[in-house]
């Protein structure tokens, strides 16, 4: 077995993507070690790659190799499918952002580019100011999926260094991409409802631990009436249905119902449940 085992990991090498498929599947079906799919995550072959990752998800590995395999790999369909566990495993207490929608353009080479480059900005900015950056937030087109290869990148800056944002804004140009519409969010002012709609909408790109903290002071300052409010903001956000209408063939009512349905938060009751806010605590 051992022998088989070694041939079918040198298969996973091949020239040939068919034969490498054929080799992930039966070392899968044999049972391999958790070691062997994370070697396996780093093969040229999207469709190892998504192999190894769909087994390590189905053992009901822990959450902590789940995250380091996340870390390891580039591919945006594999970390979508992690997150989306990750996010079913812990969903009573935490609001992942999701990078789903956006696929919904025609052009999906162009968006995945787009992802790609944004993901490289974001790990420059947490290279350079650490702790001083918690992420960022794309709108627009780029999130709500009618993108085309022209469109300029609507987005949020949260951080605690205003610097921040000029260097985002660098960043963004030197990989081609148009910076429009910023937006600075530097701390929590339960006063300014757009800032606090910004937290909760959008494609988040950054610290998610950090972010969920924000999203919990952003709770605890606004009273139910102003969190209705910040559900009305997101909902005026999400009128699209005129661009994305012509682009995706859809009437008004169908992509009203779409954005809304996927992208508005709960009632204020069923968001303090969700992080655990207590009468008390409020």
């Amino acid at each position: 077995k051992r022998a088989d085992e070694k041939v079918l990991k040198e298969m996973l090498k091949n020239d040939s993507w068919a034969v490498r498929e054929v080799a992930a599947e039966e070392l899968v079906r044999r049972g391999v070690d958790k070691e062997v799919l994370k070697e396996m995550l780093r093969n040229d072959s999207r469709v190892v790659r998504e192999v190894a990752a769909r087994e390590l998800i189905k053992r009901g590995v822990d959450e902590k190799v789940l995250r380091e395999v996340l870390n390891e790999v580039e591919e945006i369909q594999v970390k979508e499918m992690i997150m989306k566990e990750l996010s079913k495993r812990n969903r009573s207490g935490e609001i992942m952002m999701t990078q789903k929608r956006l696929f919904a353009t025609p052009d999906r080479k162009a968006i995945a580019e787009r992802i790609e480059k944004l993901h490289k900005v974001e790990r420059e900015l947490r290279r350079k100011f650490k702790d001083k950056f918690v992420g960022f937030v794309v709108f627009g087109s780029t999130e709500k999926g009618y993108m085309t290869k022209e469109s300029d990148v609507d987005y949020a800056i949260i951080a605690k260094n205003k610097e921040v944002a000029s260097e985002f804004r660098r960043l963004l140009e030197k990989e081609g991409l148009k910076p429009c519409h910023e937006h600075y969010i530097g701390s929590i002012n339960a006063e300014n409802i757009e800032d606090i709609s910004r937290l909760f909408s959008g494609l988040f790109f950054g610290n998610h631990k950090k972010l969920r903290a924000l999203q919990r002071e952003a709770l605890l300052r606004v009273s139910k009436k102003e969190w209705e409010e910040v559900r009305w903001e997101i909902a005026h956000q999400q009128q699209i249905w005129e661009k994305a209408g012509e682009r995706l063939d859809l009437n008004k009512r169908e992509a009203e119902y779409a954005a809304l349905l996927l992208t508005v938060p709960p009632t204020y009751e069923e968001m303090l449940r969700r992080f655990r806010i207590s009468k008390k605590q409020h």
